[in-house]
């Protein structure tokens, strides 16, 4: 991204006809479309000189100048970038990272027998983008022992299942992030089962 110096200098140098600030939000834009304004006074007098326009919308320059019609458009749609995949963006993605982005992730792994319907392994929790107000080894030994009561009762009740424990595991952490961080955050539960 130029900055507004090197903006400037471009005006100035290339001395446009025209100026259609592209990418960036409506705001950015028009941060952009006003530097083309207080840069260049014969843009700023032409009509037409400094178009701002939304996504679709038809420019055409002829010897009259530069036309637009706002319902002359081509149907564009939102399109993410997302690492080397390219595609059409959905609401749910954009959705799920901002759910991210404000609460973060907690990932809990361990390994299960199902013979003795007990964990046989370290429990690992790991967070990110998880903001926390007491210390980490608090907030990941009291998960590890909420998850050991949730299998502990399901098993006493003969309840259990993989299913019933993820459930209740994720309604116990999720009352207990909320209390302690107001915050909510995805939870993913990584269960390898042995004999």
């Amino acid at each position: 991204h130029a900055s507004q110096e090197d903006l400037k200098m471009l005006i100035t140098l290339l001395s446009p006809e025209h100026y259609i600030p592209v990418q960036g939000d409506y705001r950015a834009l028009y941060a952009n479309a006003t530097l083309a304004y207080n840069t260049s006074r014969s843009l700023a007098t032409r009509p037409n000189g400094i178009l701002l326009l939304d996504n679709g919308m038809k420019v055409t320059f002829d010897e009259k100048g530069a036309h637009f019609d706002e319902h002359d458009r081509i149907h564009v749609s939102n399109l993410a970038v997302d690492g080397f995949l390219i595609g059409e963006s959905s609401s749910k993605t954009f959705l799920d990272r901002q759910v991210l982005s404000d609460n973060g992730i907690i990932l809990v792994g361990f390994v299960f027998s199902k013979s003795e319907r007990r964990i046989v392994s370290e429990i690992e929790v790991v967070t990110k983008g998880y903001i926390q107000t007491k210390s980490i080894s608090f907030m990941k030994g009291r998960i590890e022992m909420l998850l050991k009561e949730v299998i502990t009762s399901l098993v006493a009740e003969n309840r259990f299942t993989i299913e019933n424990m993820k459930e209740l595991f994720k309604e116990k952490v999720s009352r207990f992030t909320k209390n302690e961080t107001l915050t909510t955050p995805k939870l993913y539960t990584l269960i390898e089962e042995v004999a």
